[in-house]
């Protein structure tokens, strides 16, 4: 399993408990984390790392991607290229778990996007959703609210196309 985005193991910690043994954290600073059962790897380890996962997870990651606010470079489909490197790295047969902020198409720079009824089609066209959990897609017609701070951030459950 590979979680992308995770500056506190905070997911890493849930996958632990419910069993999983081989967890590979992405992360473009890679955090602290010193334990027999987890690797830690850069993004750009990441892409060139010949390796397949069953799942992925990430949460709230890739709508920074290419906005630099992480120290990564700044590029406008920095997430999209980030989600293109998720699919190559993903099993024929895997799942990718999704959270992402959704509402209307917004971007807060250099902060984050917001994935609406444009930018998500985008986002996953590599990608079937399977299910969504904490909202659906009524969610991409919201406003966001407090200058994008606040919106939902659904997961998404997906497999490959």
């Amino acid at each position: 399993m590979a979680i992308i985005g995770s500056e506190n193991p905070w997911l890493e910690a849930i996958v632990y408990n419910y069993g999983c043994r081989d967890i590979t954290t992405v992360e473009y600073n890679k955090p602290l984390i010193t334990h027999e059962h987890f690797k830690i790897i850069s993004y750009d380890e990441f892409k060139n790392l010949n390796m397949k996962y069953d799942i992925i997870i990430s949460y709230s990651s890739i709508e920074h991607s290419g906005l630099g606010r992480y120290g990564d470079d700044i590029n406008p489909n920095g997430d999209i290229n980030t989600m293109n490197a998720i699919y190559e790295h993903l099993n024929d047969y895997g799942l990718l778990a999704l959270g992402v902020p959704v509402g209307k198409d917004t971007l807060v720079w250099n902060a984050n996007r917001i994935y609406g009824n444009y930018r998500l089609p985008l986002l996953l066209e590599k990608f079937n959703i399977i299910e969504w959990y904490g909202g659906d897609e009524s969610c991409l017609n919201t406003i966001p609210m407090y200058g994008g701070v606040f919106t939902y951030q659904p997961i998404l459950l997906c497999n490959k196309i």
